[in-house]
């Protein structure tokens, strides 16, 4: 078996480093290929693994050798959460788990806005995550932390998104949902990255003491995606490409975020992207986490998943009015 018969069996794409790579373990992949297991098991996935995860060392990987071999991301983490932006999950939901004990987590990043970043590519996300799994998982194992979680709220969209999302284990999820046009509410009145942008020449700081007038010092820097009239981004740092933005919520930004799915009204497509390995999918709404409903909720989720219930005395902070 050649490396170029390897490479289509794994839709590898041919490059010098990849062939390198797969040369390296390529006394590994030919039995593997071979196989009966591999066979009945794994030669029908769009991108099989070229060599047995079931008996890989995640730990002593390499992340970059691991993308090329199409092995899935280790299964560490307790559960995956996925949804849209403007549902709870980078808000109320991150203090919730936390008082359930579940107090880390993996997630993607899209390109675009986090385009100055180095994990804005499928490949490039797939290897830190890989790499965030297993320190997260040591942690776990000597008890410094309880319980972690990998989120997908950004959609990364690439050449290899699908590659991407068929290496993601989602066989134990949670899908949160919420109305369009309460999403759409949400990401139009929502300030966003405040601390990334540049007014008065200067670099404001979001944080504020105790003595400073909140109305005085947060009308400063408080913006919206609206793609406005009234305050630039600062071009220099590579977010929001110079887009203009508005001081005050803005209905005309509706389409704007009707169309962006890297953030919203992306759920149809993640779940068909991560439907091959979805068996135990948990479906709530934003609204199962607001007002008296939410301990109840989450004692649900956490019968579900296996972590912590929420304390008694707890009850009054899950409460998201």
């Amino acid at each position: 078996m050649t490396v170029e018969q390897i490479c289509q069996i794994g839709k590898v794409k041919i490059s010098d480093e990849n062939i390198a790579i797969i040369n390296q373990y390529k006394d590994y992949i030919i039995p593997w290929l071979s196989s009966d297991e591999f066979k009945n098991n794994y030669a029908k996935k769009e991108f099989p693994p070229l060599i047995n995860p079931a008996k890989l060392d995640y730990e002593g990987s390499d992340p970059a050798h691991a993308w090329v071999l199409n092995l899935p991301l280790p299964a560490f983490y307790d559960f995956l959460v996925f949804g849209s932006h403007a549902v709870g999950l980078h808000g109320a939901m991150i203090g919730f788990f936390a008082l359930c004990g579940v107090t880390r987590k993996v997630m993607a990043l899209r390109g675009g806005a986090a385009a100055n970043l180095t994990d804005a590519s499928s490949q490039d996300n797939y290897e830190r995550m890989f790499k965030e799994i297993i320190n997260l998982n040591k942690l776990k194992q000597t008890g410094r932390i309880k319980h972690f979680y990998l989120q997908l709220s950004d959609l990364v969209l690439d050449d290899d998104t699908k590659k991407l999302y068929s290496l993601i284990d989602a066989s134990s999820a949670l899908h949160i949902v919420r109305d369009p046009i309460s999403v759409l509410k949400g990401v139009a009145a929502l300030p966003h990255r405040a601390e990334l942008l540049k007014v008065e020449e200067d670099f404001v700081p979001f944080g504020m003491f105790l003595h400073q007038d909140p109305f005085a010092h947060f009308s400063k820097h408080i913006f919206y995606m609206n793609h406005g009239l009234t305050m630039n981004t600062d071009k220099q740092s590579g977010v929001g490409e110079g887009k203009e933005m508005d001081f005050l919520p803005d209905i005309n930004s509706a389409e704007w975020w009707l169309l962006n799915y890297e953030q919203t009204f992306h759920d149809g497509i993640m779940y068909q992207l991560l439907a091959p390995s979805l068996k135990n999918i948990k479906l709530k709404q934003t609204t199962d986490f607001t007002s008296e409903k939410c301990f109840e909720s989450m004692c649900e989720l956490a019968d579900h998943f296996g972590f912590e219930r929420p304390k008694q005395s707890d009850r009054w902070l899950l409460r998201k009015e």
